[in-house]
Formats: structure tokens, C-alpha cells, sequence
């Protein structure tokens, strides 16, 4: 069986669908070797020629430039000596990478960089994901996932820090009882982890696939 990038990733992300297909979040032991094995000329764990970020895809080298997924701010370098390479990315720059791969996106964060930096997303008005790292979030865990910072939604760890929604950006709050983003107003995007607001509907929006609106 190929070894690929989506695969040694499968606790980084998910498929570009109604919203991100995140997941359960397991924080391993500090000391845990989360290196993925290599391919090829890939060592485990990843490798770093300039910005560009040496990974394997289905049993074969393949490289992934960090840069063109985080407004050229971003890089690769070594995380940690357990987590190896990967794409970093400085505080205000984007986390969130769409990766286009067939007829979707893998959907991969940069590590943010700095102590207590973690990775913020929004939904703007369009339908549309933005995102950027941002201070002071603090050390991300286990028990954090499903939890509110604010009104952030901490939806998973990833490299040590937090992934949140910013549910405020959906016109809603976060709801720690049940571990999603509520009260999203009607034109905003809704999905799993974001519930419309009492009267409303979640419902496909025309001409966008993968894309679901709060609605009457």
C-alpha cells in the first residue's frame, strides 16, 4: 500500500466539504515520535529544500510549497524534533492550506509560530474560509477539543496549538455544552459544527458545491 501526505496527515485535516472534516483530536505524549516513515529520498518526518516541503504521495516523493498557502509569509521548517518538518507560518499569516488534490481539497494547517500561537478561521460573508495564526491562544491538548475560547471553538490540536472557528464570524456563539458553533444567522454558511439559528435552515447554496447557508 502507497504512503501519502493524506494519509500520514489523517489527524491535520479533512476533505473541502460542507465544512471542514475535522475529527476527534488525541493529544500524543510530548515526548511521542509523530514523524510519518519516508519514501524515496523523504526521510521520516518530512523534509525542508527552501520554502518547499518534501512529502510522500502514494509511495512516491512529492513536495508541497509551503509559501503559496500562506500568503508567501510562510516557510517550512523543523516544528520539533518529535514532529519533524512542516509548513510554518508566522502570526497574521494564513494557517489554513487548501491543498487541491482531484476533484477536492486536502485541507493541512502550517504550524504557527511562536509560544501560545494557534490557527484562527473565519467565514466571510461569501461563503469563503480565511484564516491566520494568532497570539496567545495558549498550549492545545485533548481536553480543549469541543471547548470555547471566547467565542472560538476549539475544534483539534494540531503541532501543540489550537485549530478554532471563530463562530463569531458566522454571526453565532460558541456553545461548549455541545461542542459546535450556534445561532449562525441566516446568509451565513452552517454545516456540522455550525448551527443555524432558531427558524432557520441549513440548506445547499446554489451553484456552490460543497456549500451550505442558513435560510428561511
Amino acid at each position: 500500500m502507497g504512503f501519502s501526505l493524506a494519509a500520514a496527515l489523517a489527524g491535520l485535516g479533512g476533505c473541502e466539504g460542507g465544512d471542514d472534516v475535522l475529527g476527534d483530536a488525541q493529544a500524543p505524549p510530548g515526548d511521542a515520535d509523530e514523524r510519518p516513515t519516508g519514501c524515496g529520498e523523504v526521510p521520516a518526518g518530512f523534509a525542508c529544500e527552501g520554502d518547499t516541503l518534501r512529502h510522500c504521495e502514494d509511495g512516491a516523493p512529492a513536495a508541497l510549497r509551503c509559501a503559496a498557502y500562506t500568503s508567501d509569509a510562510g516557510t517550512c521548517a523543523l516544528v520539533s524534533p518529535a514532529r519533524g518538518h512542516y509548513c510554518v507560518s508566522p502570526v497574521g499569516a494564513p494557517c489554513r492550506m487548501a491543498v487541491p488534490h482531484g476533484t477536492h481539497d486536502h485541507i493541512y494547517f502550517a504550524s504557527c509560530l511562536g509560544a501560545g500561537s494557534g490557527c484562527i478561521i473565519r467565514v466571510t460573508q461569501d461563503h469563503e474560509y480565511e484564516s491566520a495564526c494568532a497570539p496567545d491562544l495558549g498550549a492545545c491538548d485533548a481536553r480543549l477539543v469541543g471547548r470555547c475560547l471566547g467565542d472560538r471553538l476549539v475544534l483539534r490540536c494540531e503541532h501543540g496549538m489550537p485549530v478554532t472557528y471563530d463562530c463569531a464570524s458566522f454571526g453565532g456563539r460558541c456553545d461548549a455544552s455541545i461542542g459546535v458553533c450556534v445561532g449562525v444567522v441566516e446568509g451565513r454558511r452552517c454545516g456540522a459544527s455550525f448551527l443555524c439559528a432558531a427558524g432557520l435552515t441549513c440548506a445547499p447554496v446554489a451553484g456552490r458545491r460543497g456549500v451550505s447557508a442558513c435560510g428561511r
